[in-house]
């Protein structure tokens, strides 16, 4: 390897040298200078020493991993590569206890056998000097259920994928502030998430579980502030309690909870403006996550709940017309949100009946709701005379056809001359008094050769008096 190699490498935050790598079982000169991001260094067998400057201005250096005893001492941490792999938990579910296995060619944090891992002041796990070049952290190895310890890996911000096989409680804050983060998929084992076990993980996009067996209890603040979150969570059949703020800060629009009953503590979702658009799905019997439902829609939130496969109890209302107003059937679901209609039936009308009038204007009141406000102008209502005459044989030859009394202004059901008598007295209560009227000699409207008369233009013939 050349010297200089990586000098100024300031992305570099692992690397593994090898022996065959190197002179004199020296590092070269310059070969790190300057990788402000190295955290961990793990050298090959044969490698003991340093050349000029080679890990000069490394100011994140925090472990160097040699087996080496005379490797020169410096402000990181010199580890033996005995201390990659060691024992986690005092007791185990299987045949072995929690063993931690790191490999820095993968960047993996891996776990093998089973047990409750041990409660380690925070810093003090015995990975803490390598976790800056753990990328993953994977319990897919394990036999048997396991439990995480409070703080395990908080803070880590390398960390960018968890394998949870295996996992039956994840503890207090154990992923807190793990900002790479972006997933976590958990099996059947799952039965306890603690307090602020994965706050603050703002790249967490994905959540998903899967159904267990043993009653699942997400504690308060679990999964808060996970701002990156979007779309669908998927809680499953054993769900038991939700406390609160459990999901408070988080962005999930479309939350389904098989179980058929959960207890959901005060905020368990929502964000601090209250202005959340949120669908939920649910079983017909989880009252108590339709109730917070509600409880949040009265807050602000634009929230409702549905019955999972619309398995709605619903009853009906019918709801008549109006003069303005159709009518329908509604029918609503007792146990969710869920309302439709149907039959929609047709508005009824208004019925006029004749008050009064104002000039040309012809007031009338509607006998069915009462309104007041219905006005028609005389002229208009002439227009619609020869229409409300009866042309339906049979029927009484005066008879209004669609009978809504605005030509009846005599209010008796009968359409006849009293009434265009006294259209036409509204229609010319004109004042013409100085009025003037000018006329165009020059153009002709209508020519009138003759005009003749008898009785069947008698009043007593046209209105049957």
């Amino acid at each position: 390897m050349y010297y200089s190699a990586f000098e100024n490498c300031t992305g570099l935050e692992s690397a593994y040298v090898k022996a065959n790598w190197t002179q004199n079982g020296k590092l070269p000169a310059y070969f790190f200078k300057n990788c402000t991001s190295l955290s961990v260094l793990q050298l090959g067998g044969g490698i003991s020493g340093l050349d000029t400057q080679s890990l000069e201005g490394d100011s994140a250096l925090q472990a160097v991993i040699t087996d080496s005893a005379s490797f020169p001492a410096g402000s990181y941490t010199i580890m033996n590569t005995s201390t990659l792999s060691g024992y986690c938990s005092e007791n185990t579910y299987s045949q072995n206890r929690l063993q931690y296995h790191f490999d820095i060619e993968t960047n993996t944090l891996s776990f093998t056998g089973s047990g409750d891992m041990t409660g380690y002041e925070n810093g003090q796990q015995p990975w803490q000097k390598f976790t800056g070049a753990v990328n993953k952290v994977d319990f897919s190895t394990t036999d048997g259920k396991t439990s995480l310890s409070t703080t395990a890996f908080q803070g880590r911000d390398k960390i960018e994928e968890v394998d949870f096989t295996n996992i039956y409680a994840v503890g207090y804050g154990t992923f807190a502030e793990c900002y790479a983060l972006k997933n976590a998929h958990f099996d059947s084992e799952l039965s306890q998430i603690w307090n602020y076990a994965f706050a603050n993980d703002t790249s967490l996009e994905q959540v998903t579980f899967l159904d267990g067996s043993d009653a699942l209890v997400i504690h308060d603040h679990a999964f808060n502030n996970c701002t990156g979150t979007t779309y669908w969570l998927n809680l499953p059949s054993n769900t038991s309690v939700i406390e609160a703020n459990a999901f408070f800060g988080t962005g999930f629009n479309y939350v389904t909870c098989t179980a058929s009953s959960c207890t959901v503590g005060a905020d368990a979702f929502g964000n601090a403006t209250a202005n959340q658009y949120a669908r939920f799905l649910g079983k017909s019997s989880n009252s108590n996550f339709y109730n917070f439902v509600k409880n949040g829609r009265n807050s602000g939130y634009s929230w409702w709940y549905y019955c999972i496969d619309e398995d709605h109890v619903c009853t009906s209302e019918t709801v008549e017309p109006t003069c303005t107003t159709q009518g329908y059937d509604t029918y609503h679901c007792t146990n969710c949100d869920f309302e439709q209609t149907s039959n929609y039936t047709d508005a009824l009308g208004h019925i006029y009946s004749y008050t009064g009038s104002s000039g040309m204007n012809i007031n009338y009141e509607c006998t069915r709701c009462g309104d007041t406000t219905l006005s028609l102008n005389a002229i208009e209502a002439k227009d619609l005379f020869e229409g409300a005459i009866s042309s339906v044989a049979g029927n009484q030859k005066f008879l209004q056809t669609d009978y809504d009394g605005r030509v009846d202004l005599n209010n008796d059901g009968v359409i006849n001359a009293k009434d265009f008598y006294m259209l036409n007295t509204i229609a010319n209560a004109v004042d013409l008094t100085n009025r003037k009227t000018t006329i165009n000699t020059s153009t002709t409207y209508q020519t009138i050769e003759g005009f003749g008369a008898s009785a069947a233009w008698w009043a007593q013939d046209v209105g049957q008096w």
